[in-house]
């Protein structure tokens, strides 16, 4: 099936592969910038998706990912920093979204604990130069979705819920070209 928003275009979509029905990450942008924001690539084995953006700074990478919470796992952590490592060197910022369903209590205000995977998240994050702009829960009392980047935002937004998730908005400074 596909879903169809007035006024944007799809971009990129990455069903899930492990069997469990329903999810996957979907990528829409502006029809006016149709043509700025081109798939780059799939993650291998997880929910992850990779993006160019034709920005007026230059190239920024851009990702998308759906890490379902699962205690203790910290492999997709070190495929998304082995993809990042891997790309980033084309760019001049990244921006990585996501539902990750990671807790570190030092590091995100909101979480319940300090887990392995949320640790494993912090030192990717810290070792890369991405810093987490996400300011409120936005599940419950819990903060789970993240927007980790190296440019600074101009402001992050908390919105209403939709299903079980708040909406999260992220504005950057820089620009993108309309599409002629």
């Amino acid at each position: 099936d596909q879903l169809n928003l007035s006024g944007y275009e799809l971009v990129s979509r990455r069903d899930r592969r492990d069997g469990r029905s329903g999810g996957g990450i979907l990528c829409f942008v502006s029809s006016r910038f149709a043509g700025q924001v081109i798939l780059c690539e799939h993650s291998e084995v997880d929910e992850r998706t990779w993006h160019i953006v034709h920005a007026d700074i230059g190239p920024v990478l851009f990702g998308a990912w759906y890490r379902p919470p699962c205690a203790g796992e910290t492999a997709s952590i070190t495929a998304c920093e082995d993809e990042w490592r891997r790309l980033s060197q084309s760019y001049v910022a990244t921006i990585l979204v996501g539902d990750l369903n990671v807790h570190h209590q030092q590091w995100l205000r909101f979480s319940s604990s300090t887990s392995v995977e949320g640790t494993a998240l912090f030192r990717f994050c810290m070792g890369s130069g991405l810093k987490q702009r996400v300011k409120e829960p936005t599940r419950a009392e819990h903060l789970l979705d993240l927007v980790l980047s190296d440019v600074d935002p101009v402001h992050v937004d908390v919105l209403g819920q939709i299903a079980d998730h708040n909406i999260v908005v992220a504005a950057f400074k820089f620009g993108v070209p309309e599409a002629v």
